[in-house]
């Protein structure tokens, strides 16, 4: 909590604390990981033991394993800063756009009617992943 916390600092109001941070399942996270790891950092390392043994070649998977790590460290982060916070005071969807844009809405309790969940499949049961959605009460002003 206290990473949230600080992570998350500039959503929150004075005095306002975090309770719980919802992000997205990890699984979702996984493609991203299986291809870095793959591209990034096996397949040049299989070219270079089938017979590529330059200086130059060497260096370069250095450099590529460096960018590949870096690509990890976004697509973590990207996953993080996609998160629910559930504080005392109300719930903040903060999405994360790139390294410079994220956006964050606040609903508070009093404007959230409902709060649904859906699991599917055999996978999402085991791994208990699903969709929540929460229903707000929308008011509209009508200028005539």
């Amino acid at each position: 909590m206290f990473v949230d916390k600080f992570i998350f600092k500039k959503h929150l109001e004075e005095g306002e604390s975090v309770l719980f941070a919802a992000h997205k399942h990890w699984t979702q996270l996984f493609p991203y990981v299986l291809n870095v790891i793959f591209f990034g950092l096996m397949l040049p390392w299989v070219i270079y033991s089938a017979g590529f043994r330059s200086d130059l070649f060497f260096k370069l998977i250095f450099i590529w394993n460096g960018v590949a790590l870096l690509k990890l460290l976004y697509d973590w982060v990207d996953w993080y800063s996609d998160v629910w916070l559930f504080t005392d005071m109300s719930i903040i969807v903060v999405e994360w756009h790139g390294l410079f844009s994220n956006t964050s809405q606040r609903v508070g309790y009093e404007d959230a009617e409902g709060l649904a969940f859906t699991i599917k499949g055999f996978w999402g049961t085991v791994m208990r992943f699903g969709d929540v959605t929460i229903q707000v009460f929308a008011f509209k002003k009508h200028v005539s």
